[in-house]
This record gives structure tokens, C-alpha cells and sequence, in this order.
């Protein structure tokens, strides 16, 4: 009997057991348990209370349960009988005990059921907002992500660049020069105007350049060519390492005032001077304040200006001057003063001092220059000093000197002139000064009896023979004789 009656109340402890699952479950996907929040926890929960349920009743294989608890239990309800009693009444108190163990047995069941009920059955009505809302669950199929390829760019590309590139060259190459071009060709305009004040004349304004034929048509660099070719011959302007081809590329490619020379007026005498400043090392000046930048030529340090912007003086004294004179003097046609005394400068003086026909100081004094000490000078009618004392000037005095009436001023001391003292000097009827002291000069000493006006004679350490000329001696005005 008692083993029928653990069979039913296993059968029946289970199917409640089952029952209260499902309903729980039921329950469950209505309302997640405000206190747990972990509606998976429950069932794991409520099957091990079920088993612990069964193993206090001593249902299924747990033989080792009733030994300790019960039968402790047993002993204390067989103390407390009588021990003067028979074995019928031990078997009483032994059905007791048994029927002691079926209460507990139903205790625990309904224990079961009541606990059951209140983990599954909701404690309230259900929350408009949970406390702790369910977990949610991931996405069978989750969406692509939004992050582009790597090799797509973030942002798509312009369809069209903002500016085209030009096609064509701003200024079409000229054959092929000896000195590359860094622009390739001429604009219509200069890109910087000069500095000077108003609108440039024309080139026809420059008496030494005259106007090359359909220049606006030709590139800028043939243009440049054509036009310069008058102040300097072609090869030396297509020759890198000579001052003029210093100069082409300056005025062609780095000038910053980028001046056309078919409008530019002073186009050769900005060529001429920055021909000047090559041949004469100008970085290594005292001071080249100016000089081969995009200001205006009258501008740079040394230079001075008149009429329509020509140069009319150049000086350049005690300037840490050296290298060479250059040729392209000659386009200073209006040039009055060229000063460039107690430099370094060598070479030659370039026989072109007939061009600059207004001249009227030329001071080449204390420094290298070689060669014959009197160039052409025909046509300077209005030349009143010609210095090159303190050189290195070599033989005769050319006697056409005489024909430069208008000097008051004729130094050619210390140097190294040779042979007699020309009487064709005594007809510079207005010359002052006359100083050829420190040479070798031989012969005698002229009458020089027309020099009314001259008041310094210096002739002195020369191999000069003979006496003091007596004309000398009328002049009244004479303050020195050596």
C-alpha cells in the first residue's frame, strides 16, 4: 500500500509539476518577471525545488536520505513511549511514524504547488513600463553595415575639375634658343607694368632702337631678340654664361616686371644696365639697392634719370665694383655723368663713348683698366672731364685728343703712357687742368702757348728733356706748375 501510494504521489507531484511549467511559460510570454527579469532562470528554478521535494519524501533512488533525517526521527518517537509496552505497541508506534512521514508527504506537495504558483502567477497588474524592460534579443538577419569598400572613395569625385587646364601655352616657343625660356612664350601685356609714372611711349621714341616690323605678332622671346639684337649682337645674347646672356634671361624669364619690347620704351637701356650689373659682379656690391628687380630702372641705387625716363647719370664710385665695362654704355645716349672711380673694374675701355654724344664727366679713376687710355671720342662735343688716372693705361696719347675742344679737365696720370706729350693739346683752348704725371712720357714739353685758361700743369716723374717752355710763364692764371 505504501508503495503504491509514493507511486501515485510521484505521478501526481510530476503532472503538477508539468502543469505549472507550461501555464508558467504561458505566463511568462505575457509578462517578464519584474523581480527576476530573467524569465529563462524560472523553470531551471522550480524543477530543482521539485527535486529536492522528492528527495525529502524518499521518491526515486535516493536510499541514503531516510537513514540520517527520519531516522532520527524514528528513535525520538520510540523514546517517548513507554518501556514497559509490548511489541504491539512498537508497531503502533512504528505505523505512526509512517503515517507521520505520508503528512509531511502531502505538506511538501502542496508546498510545492503554492511555491510554484507564485514564482509563475504575475504579483500585479503589468506595468506600463517595466522597471527593468526584457533584453532584446539579436536579429535573425542583421543589416548590412553602412561602412563603403576601401577602395571607394567617401566622397564621390567631381564629374569635372573646377578649372580646365590651358591647352595652349601662354607665349608659343621660339625656335630653339641657346638659353631656355622658363616661360614658354609672350603675353599680350606684361604681367607687372613698370614702375615709373604713366603709360610707357612707344619704341620708336629711343633714337638708338628702331621699331621692328609686326613685333606684336611675334612671341614674346623673338620679339625680345629682335628688338635687343640692335644694343647687342645675337650670340652673345643666346651665350648663358656672358653678361648679356645674364642679362637676356633676367629681362626675358625673371624679371618680375616682365616688360614687352614692342611697348616698353626703355626696354634697351633696362638690358643695357642689367648687362652692367652682371659684367660688374653686382652681387657683390656695397650697394645694388634696386638693381635687377622689377622697380623701374631710375629707381635703382646709383642711377638718375631725365626726359622720358632715359638714365642721364651713373655713379657708381667706391662700390666694390669689379669684372669689366661693358659695350652696351653705348645705349646712354642722354647719359651726362658715367662715374664709376676708385673700383676694381678692368679690361678695356669699349671704344662705343662716341654714342653717348651728351657726355659730359666720364671718371674712370683708380682701377685696372688697360690698353690705350684715349678711345673715339669724336662727336662729344659736350665732354668737359675725361678721368682715367690711377690705371694701367699703356703708349702714346692719341693726338686727336685735340679735337675734343670742350675739355676743361684731361687727367691721365699715374699710369703707363709712353712717348711725347702731343702739341695737338694746346688747342683745347678752355682745358684747366692737365694732369700726366707718373707715366713715361719722353720728349719735351710742349709750347701749349693757346692753354690761356689753364691752372694746373703736372708733368712731373715722366723722362721728359729740354726747358720750361716761356709761354708758360704769361699765363696769370697757372696756380700750379710741376
Amino acid at each position: 500500500t505504501m508503495k503504491a501510494t509514493r507511486s501515485l504521489a510521484f505521478v501526481v507531484c510530476m503532472s503538477l509539476a508539468l502543469l505549472n511549467t507550461c501555464d508558467g511559460q504561458q505566463m511568462r510570454r505575457k509578462r517578464v518577471s519584474p523581480v527576476l527579469a530573467i524569465e529563462d532562470l524560472s523553470p531551471l528554478l522550480a524543477a530543482e525545488r521539485d527535486e529536492e521535494l522528492l528527495r525529502q519524501l524518499g521518491i526515486g533512488d535516493y536510499d541514503d536520505y531516510d537513514s540520517d533525517d527520519y531516522g532520527s526521527k524514528s528513535s525520538k518517537s520510540s523514546k517517548s513511549s513507554k518501556s514497559s509496552k509490548s511489541s504491539e505497541k512498537s508497531s503502533k508506534s512504528s505505523k505512526s511514524t509512517k503515517r507521520s512521514k505520508g503528512d509531511d508527504f502531502f505538506f511538501a506537495l502542496s508546498l510545492s504547488f503554492s511555491m510554484s504558483m507564485s514564482m509563475n502567477m504575475p504579483s500585479g497588474p503589468t506595468p506600463s513600463n517595466p522597471t527593468a524592460p526584457p533584453r532584446p534579443s539579436a536579429p535573425t538577419n542583421a543589416p548590412q553595415p553602412t561602412i563603403p569598400p576601401a577602395g571607394a572613395p567617401t566622397i564621390p569625385p567631381a564629374g569635372s575639375p573646377t578649372m580646365a587646364p590651358d591647352g595652349t601655352p601662354s607665349m608659343a616657343p621660339a625656335g630653339t634658343p641657346t638659353i631656355a625660356p622658363s616661360n614658354d612664350g609672350a603675353p599680350t601685356a606684361p604681367t607687372v607694368g613698370p614702375t615709373s609714372e604713366g603709360p610707357p611711349s612707344v619704341l620708336t621714341d629711343i633714337p638708338s632702337l628702331s621699331p621692328v616690323d609686326d613685333c606684336s605678332t611675334l612671341p614674346r622671346q623673338d620679339a625680345m631678340i629682335e628688338v635687343l639684337s640692335q644694343v647687342t649682337e645675337r650670340p652673345a645674347l643666346e651665350n648663358p654664361s656672358s653678361p648679356q646672356g645674364m642679362a637676356f634671361q633676367w629681362i626675358l624669364d625673371i624679371d618680375p616686371a616682365q616688360v614687352d619690347p614692342c611697348t616698353y620704351a626703355t626696354v634697351g637701356q633696362r638690358f643695357a644696365l642689367s648687362t652692367f650689373f652682371y659684367a660688374t659682379n653686382g652681387g657683390d656690391w656695397t650697394n645694388n639697392a634696386g638693381w635687377n628687380t622689377g622697380a623701374s630702372e631710375c629707381s635703382w641705387f646709383g642711377i638718375s634719370c631725365g626726359d622720358e625716363d632715359l638714365v642721364n647719370e651713373l655713379s657708381l664710385a667706391a662700390n666694390g665694383l669689379s669684372g669689366i665695362l661693358p659695350p652696351e654704355i653705348k645705349v646712354f645716349e642722354k647719359m651726362d655723368t658715367f662715374v664709376i672711380g676708385n673700383n676694381a673694374v678692368g679690361g678695356v675701355i669699349p671704344d662705343v663713348l662716341s654714342s653717348m654724344t651728351d657726355l659730359r664727366i666720364f671718371d674712370l679713376e683708380i682701377n685696372s683698366f688697360f690698353g690705350p687710355a684715349i678711345v673715339n671720342l669724336e662727336g662729344l662735343g659736350k665732354l668737359e672731364s675725361y678721368r682715367v688716372s690711377a690705371n694701367r693705361f699703356g703708349g702714346p696719347i692719341d693726338p686727336a685728343i685735340g679735337q675734343t675742344t670742350s675739355l676743361k679737365e684731361l687727367w691721365m696720370a699715374d699710369n703707363q703712357l709712353t712717348g711725347p706729350i702731343p702739341t695737338s693739346i694746346g688747342d683745347l683752348l678752355e682745358l684747366e687742368t692737365l694732369y700726366l704725371y707718373r707715366n713715361s712720357l719722353t720728349g719735351i714739353l710742349p709750347t701749349l702757348e693757346g692753354l690761356s685758361t689753364l691752372k694746373e700743369l703736372q708733368v712731373f716723374q715722366n723722362f721728359l728733356t729740354g726747358t720750361v717752355p716761356e709761354e708758360l710763364y704769361q699765363n696769370t692764371d697757372m696756380s700750379l706748375l710741376r
